[in-house]
């Protein structure tokens, strides 16, 4: 399967600053090589003209529909933004950090306009992935605000 797999940064170079986002990206890259999969990468960067680097949703668009991969995967929830709400392709979010949490104390002003956004986002995904359960289960009340029947389904995998 042919998987895009839409970053916030470019993939782990030898000469980068590594950061625990391109570490996750690299160790999903490397499961879904490993399973068969063809992974491509590309990232948000309104710095570069690199060909694998997008500055807008146009930009990321016209990505989608060059190479029409089989599943999108995003590696930032607020870069669901960026997408259509209608594609084709299924779309997975790797939604490994309870950032509404975080944002509780780091900036409590603003948790109800991010959950807001989280949900009006959310509601463009097929799949979610989290690193654990708990990760899981604080999902649950944002998904059933963002339109998901939780009954005899689950969209969230860890």
């Amino acid at each position: 399967m042919q998987i895009l797999l839409v970053t916030l940064e470019p993939p782990l170079t030898p000469d980068a600053i590594v950061t625990g986002n391109a570490v996750r990206m690299t160790q999903l890259e490397g499961a879904l090589s490993q399973a068969g999969h063809r992974i491509s990468q590309v990232w948000l960067d309104s710095q570069t003209k690199h060909p694998q680097a997008f500055q807008s949703r146009d930009e990321l668009c016209s990505i989608i529909t060059r190479q029409q991969p089989e599943a999108i995967l995003v590696s930032n929830w607020e870069l669901l933004d960026l997408l259509p709400f209608e594609l084709a392709q299924p779309v997975i979010l790797d939604f490994v950090a309870p950032r509404p949490l975080e944002l509780l104390f780091e900036h409590p002003e603003r948790v109800s306009e991010e959950l807001r956004l989280l949900q009006s986002n959310l509601s463009k995904c097929d799949l979610l992935l989290a690193s654990n359960e708990a990760q899981r289960d604080l999902l649950r009340f944002t998904l059933l605000g963002a339109g998901f029947d939780l009954r005899g389904c689950e969209p969230v995998l860890v």
